[in-house]
């Protein structure tokens, strides 16, 4: 279990100054391409806290249960790309994680969706943050993009390199339909983004898919399409969660312990009261192999 809450100053921002309003829609929030300004802040006001809070809790385990950030020098100035960012609560909750982990860093961002109301949002968002607590964070680029393929994932990874962090957020699941191997697709494509010692993160919700796609659960599907690839013989593989240990590869298509469902916990403001939530989620944190190799592991996972 992870607590973890937007500061009370960012908490305002969106709910008050920028009009977020707490209004679930799961089945709505899958698919937000097209979301006219009232739907992100719908989005915003539902969906931001918890992407914030769940990133936070990765990078907890990251920093809590391995040697990564003992072993590998912290950069002055950390690049992130965020793909499909939607309003930002997976940058923020990013930025905000490694400010106190690296509170001399600077940071440089690409923020990638496919709603440029959202990348709207989500600049704004970033500007504010970094006038409020005074952190330098310059935004590389935006890029506005139809990634629900392949051919335009690999497109766009090609246009970038050196990143410290890649990440997405809840948003491969949304191209399950249109793209049959998204998480795969997306490791293969990005991983030639990342620096040496960089980290790919990918969260996603952990719920079953799309009855079009299949009944199967989210935490499976990744996991098979991600196994499928490293198994291959690549150079990258999963660092978290840990695998079973019994494979010949360092991520396997069945491991039983990257199916894991997490817990974060956070709060949204609903009718102007502050109300505790819960969110279940997977994620996989995948790192080249020979980085993997030099990081130790206090526990299990």
């Amino acid at each position: 279990m992870c607590t973890v809450d937007l500061p009370s100053w960012l908490k305002n921002h969106i709910y008050y100054d920028l009009g977020a309003v707490f209004s679930p829609d799961p089945l709505g929030a899958r698919y937000n391409a097209d979301n006219s300004h009232a739907q992100n802040l719908k989005y915003l006001g539902t969906y931001f806290p918890r992407s914030y809070s769940e990133i936070q809790h990765v990078v907890n385990k990251v920093e809590t249960v391995t040697s990564y950030y003992r072993i590998c020098s912290q950069p002055s100035v950390i690049r992130i790309i965020s793909v499909g960012c939607g309003t930002g609560g997976d940058i923020i909750g990013m930025i905000m994680a490694l400010h106190s982990i690296n509170p001399q860093a600077s940071f440089s961002v690409v923020i990638v969706d496919t709603n440029q109301d959202a990348l709207d949002i989500c600049r704004g968002i970033l500007n504010f943050v970094s006038q409020r607590i005074g952190i330098e964070i310059n935004i590389e680029a935006e890029e506005l993009a139809n990634i629900s393929s392949k051919d335009a994932l690999e497109k766009l990874a090609c246009g970038y390199s050196d990143f410290n962090y890649v990440i997405t957020s809840k948003y491969l699941n949304e191209v399950l339909i249109k793209m049959p191997n998204p998480y795969g697709v997306f490791a293969e494509s990005f991983r030639r983004c990342l620096a040496d010692d960089g980290l790919m993160i990918m969260v996603d919700v952990a719920c079953k898919t799309d009855p079009q796609y299949g009944d199967d659960y989210i935490p499976k599907v990744m996991n098979r399409q991600i196994g499928k690839i490293t198994a291959a013989g690549c150079d990258f593989s999963t660092m978290l969660p840990r695998t079973c240990g019994k494979c010949s590869a360092h991520s396997c298509e069945n491991c039983g312990l990257t199916y894991t469902m997490y817990e974060s916990y956070y709060s949204t403001i609903e009718n102007g009261k502050e109300t505790t939530r819960t969110s279940k989620f997977t994620y996989q944190v995948i790192a080249d192999n020979n980085l993997r190799d030099r990081i130790t592991f206090t526990r299990l996972w």
